[in-house]
């Protein structure tokens, strides 16, 4: 498009002043100039203009320029709706990303754990399909799948995010209608830095509702849900107490999964705030050896392990109650009902978890006087174990699941004192089980998560210990025959 006798800077400069007025378009580039006839062109699902969460749509914008801050992917987050978006929904990236970003995370992982899933692109392709956006964070759905496959324990610090290439982690930029307020690629520190720019415009819109800093119960009834001015439209928000560690707040969140989950946390928080003493129950029961063995637990002060025996009381209280109160009358009734109820369901908890530590270090002491020859049997086991056993592991299962943890940590290490006698037996068993939890993984990433998928991964453990160690018994025979039979009718429903 350049006459023949352009043919420097100098040139191209006069030349172009007075061509632009003419035609200003002659040097415009078309997707038709730059894409070969043909070709595959991106994927719009894989690279949507808009990421939805809740009912909130943000816009994304593409840029490919290594260096540059903003190189990748940057989504404009706006400001009245910062404090309703958990960062964790950004950690999947786009689609068309994922593949090169689970790829990199597996990269990122230290030696001796990286040699375990290499070559590394067979295993992107392999877990991928076993990744449900929207079901927690990428990583630590990563980290589950990875052990699951491997049966080696991985430590939720063991990527390395800050060697994910940059285009590959979002850039966050915090709007407020056409103005930019802050960007980076840490949406944390930008909620910390704009907190006060965040309140002032919460206040403005008229979210009565949002509080901070509470310790009883002093809003009234809380909706489950109401309509707030957003940037553009009304949006809907969920309401619900979010605990704050020394008190409670009230925040409006974007999705009903969100306020579900900071609905029972933010109350169990605030039934702590006014329960008198409640630390105390647990005194009696870390006097002698069994001080020693919360010592040698997951826990790295006794101080973790109390907190963990009381949110799991609670949360027998609160399930039995049914579920966190939504009115002033209402809460104190479960309060009530907290004061009676938590001395017992505390001593339970505590004698529960002590008797699971104390089969843990049955089975700790069991893999110690194995030869080298068993460990993939022991790297098994660990990875079985950390599963189950971690600081919090008491509050996450519950308190109806504790008797059958023992259970499990008890056959874990019978199984471990078995050894000598059968290996080749236990490593039958090992692959079995194994690529039974595999199965069931990859079913279950295509569905959310249920009851009864989650009775189905129980019932996988149960089947452990029928075929490790059957004196111990098990919660209805469990055969693989059944297993299927459960998953089917678990994908039905």
């Amino acid at each position: 498009r350049l006459p023949s006798d352009i043919v420097s800077a100098g040139h191209f400069d006069g030349w172009w002043k007075r061509q632009r007025r003419e035609t200003p378009h002659l040097l415009d580039l078309t997707e038709a100039d730059v894409i070969e006839e043909g070709a595959e062109l991106p994927d719009e699902e894989a690279f949507p203009a808009t990421w939805h969460h809740g009912d909130l749509a943000m816009g994304l914008t593409y840029e490919f320029d290594p260096g540059a801050a903003s190189d990748g992917i940057t989504v404009d987050v706006p400001v009245d709706a910062l404090d309703r978006i958990d960062p964790a929904v950004f950690e999947w990236q786009v689609p068309g990303y994922r593949a090169e970003l689970v790829d990199a995370l597996i990269r990122s992982l230290p030696k001796e754990l990286r040699k375990t899933f290499v070559p590394v692109p067979d295993t992107v392709q392999q877990v991928l399909s076993d990744l449900a956006p929207g079901r927690g964070g990428l990583i630590e759905s990563l980290r589950r799948i990875l052990i699951r496959r491997a049966g080696i324990p991985i430590p939720p610090d063991a990527f390395d995010r800050d060697a994910v290439p940059a285009h590959l982690r979002m850039t966050y930029r915090i709007v407020d209608g056409e103005q930019v307020l802050a960007a980076g690629r840490d949406l944390a520190a930008l909620k910390d830095g704009l907190r006060d720019r965040i309140r002032a415009v919460v206040d403005a819109a008229g979210h009565e509702l949002e509080q901070t800093g509470l310790t009883e119960w002093s809003i009234g009834e809380l909706p489950s849900r109401v309509e707030i001015e957003g940037a553009e439209h009304r949006a809907v928000a969920y309401p619900a107490l979010v605990d704050e560690g020394a008190t409670v707040a009230v925040r409006l969140l974007a999705t009903p999964e969100e306020q579900a989950a900071a609905m029972w946390s933010g109350t169990r928080r605030l039934l702590l705030l006014n329960l008198p003493s409640p630390r105390k129950l647990l005194r009696p029961l870390t006097e002698g050896s069994d001080g020693f063995l919360v010592a040698t637990g997951p826990y790295e002060a006794a101080g973790e392990w109390v907190d963990d025996c009381l949110g799991c009381a609670l949360d027998r209280v609160l399930t039995e109650a049914g579920g966190p109160a939504w009115d002033g009358a209402a809460f104190d009734a479960l309060l009530a009902r907290a004061r009676s109820e938590l001395p017992d369901a505390t001593h339970r908890v505590g004698t529960a978890s002590l008797e699971i530590l104390e089969a843990l270090q049955e089975a700790e002491l069991a893999a110690g006087d194995l030869p080298d020859r068993d460990e993939d049997v022991i790297t098994d086991v660990v990875a079985q174990l950390a599963r189950f056993i971690y600081p919090g592991f008491l509050t996450d299962l519950g308190a109806e699941r504790l008797p059958d943890l023992r259970r499990y940590v008890a056959a874990v290490a019978y199984r471990l004192q078995r050894l000598p006698q059968q290996r080749a037996k236990d490593r039958e068993h090992m692959a079995r089980v194994r690529e039974l939890e595999a199965e069931f993984d990859r079913v279950a990433a295509s569905y959310p998560p249920s009851e009864a998928l989650g009775d189905v991964a129980w019932m996988l453990q149960e089947l452990r210990v029928s075929l490790f160690a059957q004196h111990l018994g098990t919660r209805g025979k469990v055969s693989e025959k059944r297993l299927v039979k459960a998953l089917e009718e678990a994908m039905i429903d």
